[in-house]
């Protein structure tokens, strides 16, 4: 009876790390899309001001026929939202990204955890196999867009970001063949810490090929 009660009190702690994983899983992902368009705020807030039409007027701008001081730039148009299709099909290296990096995360951190809680390491090792899976198709859709920034300043950022990608690809496979071979299958977390990491380092610079100015 007392085995038994504390096998109860214990029972819990899986459903803790879940919550903790999906906790992390949401956070990776919000952090994905974080970016700062602060340019067209700026630019918006200068056509609408108030002091830019007065400054304008001192000036001895005339105002054209939409009110506006010759010269000054047009007030930036909404945006239009494209078909569905077209958005899911546009620049998929974009989007495919999200899984490696979010799913090798979390798999490191399941089969870490799986070390004290063994039903969390089945889970973390199908995690790895999807992990492999989206790192294997962001890289590929990567190498079709980067044709985009040959000649460009950018170009040897994405160059350095492919390089990343490429190594972290190959590591994410040999991964998921250490998750199905028994004698390395112990210390299958240990690679996935490395793991992680290039995903990371992956990640920030893509992010600042999609996002830095």
């Amino acid at each position: 009876m007392k085995t038994t009660r504390q096998a109860a009190r214990r029972r819990p702690a899986p459903f803790a790390a879940l919550l903790v994983t999906s906790l992390s899983l949401m956070a990776s992902v919000a952090s994905a899309h974080k970016h700062a368009p602060h340019a067209a705020a700026e630019s918006s807030a200068a056509v609408s001001s108030p002091m830019g039409s007065s400054a304008a007027a001192g000036a001895g701008i005339a105002p054209d026929s939409a009110g506006r001081p010759d010269g000054a730039p047009a007030a930036p148009r909404r945006y239009a939202m494209p078909g569905m299709w077209e958005a899911l099909v546009e620049h998929p290296h974009n989007k495919l990204v999200h899984f490696p990096l979010a799913l090798a995360v979390v798999a490191a951190l399941l089969l870490v955890l799986g070390r004290r809680w063994p039903e969390l390491d089945a889970a973390g090792r199908w995690l790895v196999w999807l992990a492999a899976l989206g790192g294997v198709a962001a890289y590929v859709s990567g190498r079709l867009q980067e044709e985009a920034f040959d000649g460009e300043p950018k170009e040897w950022l994405v160059n350095l970001h492919e390089k990343w990608g490429l190594s972290t690809a190959i590591a994410l496979v040999a991964w998921a063949q250490l998750t199905v071979w028994k004698p390395a299958r112990k210390r299958a977390w240990l690679w996935g810490l490395v793991v992680a990491a290039l995903v990371l380092i992956t990640g920030f610079y893509g992010g600042i090929v999609a996002h830095g100015e």
